[in-house]
């Protein structure tokens, strides 16, 4: 169990940020905290978000731990899951009528997911590939033959 949950150690930490930055959005964005805010001093309103931000994080890891234990199989649709929820709330967040339009609102999600994953898993990324230069970061200096097998097996001559 232990070992399922320490492979997954980027995921979990990954969609936990993506859905706790989509859940901030969105309860930003529906309980006017940011008018209520301005009413207050700045310090305040950092660490308050701060800290709401830390207790959602911690509990969105947990919910994705626990369905990782549970459903194995669907652990990269978390990814998906987590990227397409933040990109639907921070667009009804920027585009302040989107949601009012029922038609646009129903079909939203289904735009969003398939456009996510069409990028993420599609052969769209395949053109932007990353050359690393590997040739210096991993070597090792080899030792003469004769001298490994002295050390090795040491003789009269060599003791």
């Amino acid at each position: 169990m232990f070992r399922l949950i320490y492979r997954q150690r980027r995921r979990i930490p990954f969609c936990s940020l993506f859905l706790s930055m989509a859940l901030m959005v969105a309860a930003a964005n529906m309980s006017g905290f940011f008018a209520v805010a301005a009413e207050l001093p700045l310090w305040i309103t950092v660490l308050s978000f701060a800290a709401v931000g830390l207790i959602v994080f911690a509990c969105a890891a947990q919910v994705i731990a626990v369905s990782i234990l549970f459903l194995p199989r669907w652990r990269n649709a978390w990814e998906m899951i987590a990227i397409a929820v933040f990109l639907m709330l921070v667009l009804d967040a920027a585009i302040p009528g989107l949601s009012d339009i029922a038609w646009l609102s129903a079909g939203m999600p289904l735009v969003v997911i398939v456009l996510t994953v069409s990028v993420l898993d599609g052969p769209l990324l395949d053109r932007f590939r990353l050359w690393v230069d590997r040739t210096g970061t991993r070597g090792f200096q080899a030792i003469r033959l004769k001298r490994f097998w002295a050390a090795l097996i040491p003789d009269a001559q060599n003791l």
